[in-house]
């Protein structure tokens, strides 16, 4: 009988811990929305228990982060660089193979350049996500580009439907990027985002989506290519995010989807 007390008080001990972190949590989380503090948001999500709701935000979060283009070849072929190599294919398109993700990418060589960029960490790659971006050469890279993130994912998370459907990943990587109302005084973080499509493609998701923010005069689409691979080390989700004034959709998307459809990601841990 004391036993069972016993479990009965520390069952009730860890539900009011629990309850109390999610109100703290809540809190937080409300004041970083209100505030648009990213950063935040992305530790709160990571920390909550609906892991796979933050992965989305995460990863859209860190896909709409700009680079900037590397200033020259010497500075990708020293040590900083040496996770990557790129080879020419036909003359016309250039292959980037990424030594340490174990992806790769092909783009058109003559019109197309590589930008790189790490979201924490050092140039070895010791940091918890590293993105990759690449843009028109004759395009501001803030309003054309394709960046890849490469986010680490546990055990529990072996293939692309580990995330739900793909509706379900579409859903949760858009909504919470929906943002019509904010508080007064804030209108210019008003921000419109609006899912198109998901789909899935082989053992990857496609999604697309219009992300639209008047006060900045963004009105982007945005295709996404999200899939699990294994690096040889840890598991990863891989999204590669595309985007395109949505007014010159028709010029750049035919380019867009020919690089994506290049991209090859490894294969995962479980087959």
């Amino acid at each position: 009988m004391n036993a069972a007390l016993a479990r009965t008080r520390s069952a009730s001990a860890s539900a009011s811990v629990a309850k109390h972190r999610r109100r703290v949590e809540t809190r937080a989380r409300r004041s970083a929305i209100e505030n648009d503090d990213a950063d935040v948001r992305v530790v709160l999500e990571e920390a909550s228990v609906t892991r796979r709701k933050a992965m989305m935000v995460t990863t859209s979060a860190l896909a709409a982060m700009v680079m900037t283009p590397r200033a020259n070849r010497s500075s990708y072929e020293s040590n900083e660089y040496a996770f990557a190599a790129e080879s020419t294919i036909d003359n016309k398109m250039t292959m980037y193979t990424d030594d340490i993700l174990k992806f790769s990418l092909s783009y058109p060589t003559d019109s197309w350049e590589l930008l790189v960029g790490e979201t924490g960490g050092s140039g070895d790659r010791s940091g918890s996500r590293q993105v990759i971006a690449f843009a028109p050469k004759n395009a501001n890279p803030k309003d054309v580009n394709i960046s890849l993130v490469a986010t680490p994912v546990g055990a529990d998370f072996q293939k692309m439907g580990s995330f739900g459907s793909a509706f379900e990943f579409g859903f949760n990587l858009v909504n919470p990027m929906n943002r019509p109302r904010v508080r007064k005084g804030r209108e210019d973080q008003v921000q419109y985002c609006e899912l198109i499509d998901a789909v899935s493609k082989g053992s990857n998701y496609f999604v697309e989506y219009d992300l639209t923010r008047p006060s900045t005069g963004i009105d982007s689409k945005q295709l996404v290519v999200a899939g699990i691979g294994y690096d040889g080390r840890v598991s990863h989700l891989y999204s590669t995010t595309a985007q395109m004034p949505r007014n010159e959709e028709e010029k750049w998307r035919p380019e867009i989807e020919k690089i994506l459809d290049s991209l090859v990601l490894p294969p995962t841990l479980y087959y």
